[in-house]
């Protein structure tokens, strides 16, 4: 499963930002503050998404205004359908 994967480095998982105290207290507070998919309503299996992306803009990767909760299928087809820059304007108004 690790071949190929970016956050595995020589076998090993790679310090990435949600593995981070910080990065887990941000995903935490999402959680916490929206409690429910934004896209369907669900409470199981919830996600915290960065809505502007960190790869693109890591001075965000913290700000709790650049976090949606999504449940975990919209979250894996937000992502494989890399829907996120074409949804960015929905998914930044649902913030509001």
């Amino acid at each position: 499963l690790a071949q190929g994967n970016p956050n595995y480095v020589n076998g090993r998982i790679k310090q990435t930002f949600r593995h981070r105290r910080a990065g887990k207290e941000w995903v935490k507070n999402i959680l916490d503050r929206d409690r429910a998919c934004r896209c369907c309503g669900n409470t199981k299996i919830l996600q915290a998404h960065h809505v502007i992306p960190v790869a693109l803009f890591p001075q965000y990767a913290l700000d709790l205004n650049n976090g949606i909760t999504l449940c975990g299928h919209h979250h894996t087809e937000l992502h494989r359908l890399q829907l996120d820059l074409q949804l960015l304007p929905i998914l930044y108004e649902s913030l509001s």
